[in-house]
């Protein structure tokens, strides 16, 4: 697989490396403009971004995406010292992960997996923590009880699952059904609640239950 690595940092270049240099094609990016030149081979490649050291072109990326969508790339975000606040604003623009620089390479396998199967995923501490501020925070939720009307019974114990930063492993154990399935009825609870990750699913639902 080609990954395309949206950096100005030798450091984190070689972390990815290190990581997937073995099993993968990597591709760094210094620029927005050498971005659309690369998507344009092939859409809907992944992107990370390390926005510690290239913030403004990561912002005119996002943007461009969200006003054109161009460049057509499933963007996952590398932050150094990743901030929930810039979780959630990030989110807005369809990022799909977000997530420490230098986490363990078996974090990176875990989180590549996800969006290839075109999952979200999102550090698990943060996740936590926006749940955590949506609950104390109820005027700012979106959580009213008919949101899990159009739902069906499995679905809905997915959703309240995922609500409580629930991994789908965890969810796949706790339910008694498959990994696969989880994120089958996952994708489906996205599409009802016309919603793109866990994190807005997490603060639309955290007055729920």
């Amino acid at each position: 697989m080609d990954i395309l690595i949206l950096s100005r940092s030798y450091s984190f270049e070689r972390h990815i490396n290190d990581a997937f240099g073995d099993e993968h094609t990597l591709h760094i990016i210094h620029s927005r403009e050498d971005l659309h030149t690369r998507a344009r081979e092939k859409e809907n490649q992944i992107l990370l971004a390390h926005i510690s050291s290239c913030k403004e072109s990561l912002t005119n990326l996002l943007t461009d995406q969200k006003q054109t969508g161009e460049p057509k790339v499933i963007v996952g975000v590398a932050a150094d010292k990743p901030e929930l606040r810039e979780m959630l604003t990030l989110s807005q623009y369809g990022i799909r992960s977000y997530f420490n620089s230098y986490m363990a390479d078996i974090h990176y396998h875990t989180m590549l997996r996800h969006l290839t199967e075109g999952q979200t995923w999102f550090a698990p501490d943060l996740l936590s923590k926006a749940l955590e501020l949506a609950r104390l925070n109820p005027a700012q939720s979106m959580a009213p009880q008919h949101a899990l009307d159009d739902l069906t019974s499995r679905e809905r114990d997915v959703a309240m699952a995922v609500s409580k930063g629930m991994s789908n492993k965890q969810i796949a154990t706790d339910l008694g059904i498959s990994e696969r399935t989880v994120k089958t009825h996952l994708t489906r609870v996205f599409e009802k609640l016309n919603i793109k990750d866990r994190v807005a699913l997490a603060i639309m639902l955290s007055g729920a239950h």
